[in-house]
This record gives C-alpha cells, structure tokens and sequence, in this order.
C-alpha cells in the first residue's frame, strides 16, 4: 500500500515536462559518457581490442557521475517541491 500523500505528489509531479526533460538529459549523459568511454578505449588503445580491465574504470566514471547529477538534481527538484508548499500554505 502506497502512502496517499506520496501517491498524490507523484501524480502531479510527473505531470510536469520539466521532469521527463530532466530525466531525458540525465540518461543521455549517461549513455554519452559510456559509448565515449568504450569508443576511445576500442579504437585509441594501442592493441585496437577490448580490455575488461577497462570496465572498472568505466564503471567507476558513471557511478561519480551519476552521484555528481544526482547530488546536482535532488535539491533543485526538493526546492521546487517546498516552494510548492509554501504557495499552497500547507
């Protein structure tokens, strides 16, 4: 069973446009920085094949990444929530 309040702010927070745009360029960074990463490693190295060693540098790129973006994104969209809030007087 969902909280009803939880439920609610879902509802009309993922009706904004501003969220599937946020989300859209959150994953294509992601996506940008994996096939730049396996591009350079596939075509720059000097054996022109694929190291697996290379996966934990990779892996270790996106998941500072991503603690970047989300760190950058939680309190922006948080903000907007207690504005939201404050205009509601509730």
């Amino acid at each position: 069973m969902i909280n009803p309040v939880f439920r609610r702010e879902t509802q009309t927070s993922l009706r904004r446009f501003k969220i599937y745009i946020a989300i859209s360029v959150y994953i294509a960074l992601i996506v940008g920085t994996a096939a730049l990463f396996l591009y350079s490693s596939l075509n720059m190295s000097y054996r022109r094949g694929f190291d697996p060693k290379d996966t934990i540098y990779m892996y270790s790129l996106l998941s500072g990444m991503q603690l970047c973006l989300v760190l950058i994104t939680t309190p922006a969209l948080t903000a907007s929530s207690i504005s939201g809030e404050r205009e509601r007087q509730t």
